[in-house]
Order: structure tokens, then C-alpha cells, then sequence
């Protein structure tokens, strides 16, 4: 696989870039453990766009993914009150 890494697992990186070793981690404590996430959904998707800026348009199943993501994320917030 020749996809850059940035591009293949772009919270990976930006985890990296925070110090954490995998995006796992970090993801769960900027996240999950989050207890007022607030603007951080936004943070990350501008920070994804930077690390992608340039470079194509990214692969179908990770394009998939996100959308997949994004429709889970947004399902929650109409099911749950609060972060």
C-alpha cells in the first residue's frame, strides 16, 4: 500500500502530531473521555482537510467510512442530551 500514511489514517497523524501513539488513544481521551467536546468535531475535520489539501480526493472506502461516521455521530446527538 502506497497511500501516504496521513492520508490513509489521518487521526493517526494527528495523533502522533499530540504526542499519543496510536489514534485509539488519542481519540478516546480527546473524545470519548471528553467530558464537553464541544467544538473539537470541527477542529478535527479542518485539521483532516489541511493534512488531505492538495492530494485528490481521498479513497471510496474511506469516503464511506467518514459518511458512515458522520450519520452515526449525528444519530447520537438526536438520541442522547449532552456530549
Amino acid at each position: 500500500d502506497d497511500v501516504a500514511p496521513h492520508r490513509r489514517d489521518p487521526i493517526g497523524t494527528l495523533a502522533r502530531a499530540a504526542g499519543y501513539e496510536d489514534g485509539e488513544s488519542w481519540w478516546s481521551d480527546i473524545i470519548e473521555q471528553n467530558p464537553e467536546p464541544g467544538p473539537i468535531f470541527a477542529a478535527i475535520s479542518d485539521a483532516m482537510m489541511t493534512l488531505r489539501d492538495g492530494e485528490g480526493s481521498i479513497a471510496q472506502f474511506e469516503a464511506q467510512r467518514e459518511a458512515h461516521m458522520r450519520f452515526e455521530i449525528a444519530a447520537a446527538r438526536k438520541e442522547f442530551d449532552g456530549p
